[in-house]
């Protein structure tokens, strides 16, 4: 690792990526852009999930059947 650099752990997808620390500006920005890419992948696999276990019935006795 630079010394110029931090290492940032990202626990949701257990990546982990070096970020400069040379300009300011360069670092809230690119912790900013991983803060959102979090967010969103966060959102984006909660949604899938809920679609995934999310059953369409028509009737009472659909239920019934298909009781879980």
């Amino acid at each position: 690792m630079n010394v110029n650099s931090v290492s940032i752990s990202l626990r949701h997808n257990l990546e982990k990526k070096s970020v400069s620390i040379a300009s300011t500006t360069d670092f809230v920005e690119e912790i900013q852009k991983t803060l959102h890419f979090i967010h969103y992948d966060m959102l984006e696999t909660a949604q899938k999930r809920l679609q995934d276990r999310t059953y369409r019935l028509d009737s009472y006795q659909d239920m019934k059947v298909n009781e879980l």
